[in-house]
């Protein structure tokens, strides 16, 4: 008796040594790679408190075995985008103004029977009530509803797709735009959509970097620094504002938003900076050296190393 119950000790100890070294990831909701991992756990370590003619190496050796292949895997979608979408897969936008997008449902393999039963659990009982809903990559629905009166849009509609640009406001706040629409993105929608498939083009890259590992993520949507740029191109400038650098590049705001000022030359600007980058023959050590070793300094920054 007094034996089964150590091996039961031992092998939970074992069990909790490796989800700690797995990391956080592992406490929340689960992605589908992370929860097989967690059921074969399970199972391995039972095979010793179910067997006891077994040695403690059976169950042993398999945890750490499967704990050492979970970090890898985490390691590999850090460095590699493409493995971590095959891993994690996306989150995919289903409903975009109140309307249900059938496409997104065959790629998702559910009917729109089982979209309005998830959204009902939520307490919305229509898609015209929403601006947007996406299924996350854990299987989650997030939602914004459609504005009431003279209430303010959602930071985020949707998880968007394409070219999207992205900036700070004076007071710190980030912003995002695309053609005519600006976004308000709060943090966690923000850090969602450096992994999404958009493709991002931001004013300092750095910040959004740390945002996106302080919050699980790897960035890898992020393409282009326009501040980084401005620097490479001059680095005596005594400004790299957005509003200084548009006038030096003769940018012109193609529209005028109250929230974002400087909005309206966001999408210009960084695409005139690249087109300066390439001109002068800079423009893949940018994309090589500079905006990756911005990814290291983040990292490094994010751990209390100052930078």
């Amino acid at each position: 008796m007094l034996a089964s119950v150590l091996r039961t000790v031992i092998v939970y100890v074992a069990v909790i040594t490796g989800t700690r070294l797995m990391g956080k990831r592992q406490l929340g909701e689960l992605q589908p790679a992370e929860l097989v991992t967690t059921f074969l756990i399970s199972n391995v370590a039972s095979i010793c408190i179910d067997e006891p003619d077994l040695p403690l190496a059976a169950s042993i050796v398999p945890i750490f075995l499967l704990t050492a292949l979970e970090i890898l895997n985490s390691t590999l979608a850090w460095f590699c985008p493409r493995y971590a979408r095959l891993l994690f897969g996306k989150p995919i936008t289903v409903i975009v103004r109140g309307e249900i997008r059938q496409q997104a449902l065959q790629e998702l393999r559910i009917t729109a029977s089982d979209l309005m039963e998830a959204l009902r659990g939520k307490e919305y009982f229509s898609p015209t009530e929403l601006l947007w809903a996406t299924v996350e990559p854990n299987g989650s629905i997030s939602t914004a509803p459609v504005p009431q009166n003279s209430e303010a849009p959602p930071m985020l509609p949707l998880l968007l797709e394409g070219r999207l640009f992205v900036a700070q406001n004076a007071d710190g706040g980030w912003y995002a735009v695309q053609g005519q629409e600006v976004y308000l993105p709060d943090t966690d929608r923000l850090a969602a959509l450096l992994d999404s498939d958009a493709e991002i083009w931001a004013f300092d890259a750095k910040p959004l970097y740390r945002l996106a590992l302080e919050q699980g993520h790897i960035g890898k949507a992020l393409h282009f620094d326009g501040k980084l740029a401005a620097y490479l191109l001059n680095p005596s400038a005594s400004s790299y504002a957005v509003k200084s650098l548009a006038a030096e590049y003769g940018v012109a705001a193609a529209f005028h938003c109250e929230a974002s000022p400087d909005a309206g030359v966001l999408a210009a600007l960084p695409e005139s900076l690249a087109a300066a980058l390439d001109a002068s023959g800079q423009l893949k050590q940018h994309d090589e050296m500079q905006q990756p070793l911005a990814r290291v300094l983040a990292d490094m920054a994010s751990h209390g190393i100052a930078t």
